[in-house]
């Protein structure tokens, strides 16, 4: 069901560098069915006994691993991942990604 995908590997002077990820999918079940597994595999890559921690609601989970904040937004057949980003930053990240120019 994947329509496509863009990402970025983010960096600015004095900040840690992170991943971003817009992709595109047939449908929303599709996109909901991958924003789960980008979560659960963020919760589960640090250390299978000491998961990191999910916050989760319908279109966005949150988790905190040892590297720091990811975010999985779903918007419609979208999803947005942001691995690593400042808190700070993550709406205006997401924003940015959506933008993206993407090639047909």
């Amino acid at each position: 069901g994947w329509d496509g995908a863009r990402y970025h590997l983010c960096e600015k002077t004095g900040t840690a560098l992170f991943f971003g990820m817009i992709s595109t999918w047939d449908s929303e079940g599709d996109a909901k069915e991958f924003a789960q597994a980008w979560a659960d595999w963020a919760a589960a890559r640090d250390d299978a006994e000491h998961p990191g921690k999910v916050e989760s609601a319908d279109a966005e989970r949150r988790v905190i691993t040892r590297d720091g904040l990811v975010v999985v937004r779903r918007i419609g057949k979208d999803v947005v991942v942001m691995d690593g980003v400042p808190e700070a930053r993550v709406d205006e990240v997401a924003k940015a990604l959506r933008a993206a120019k993407r090639a047909e």
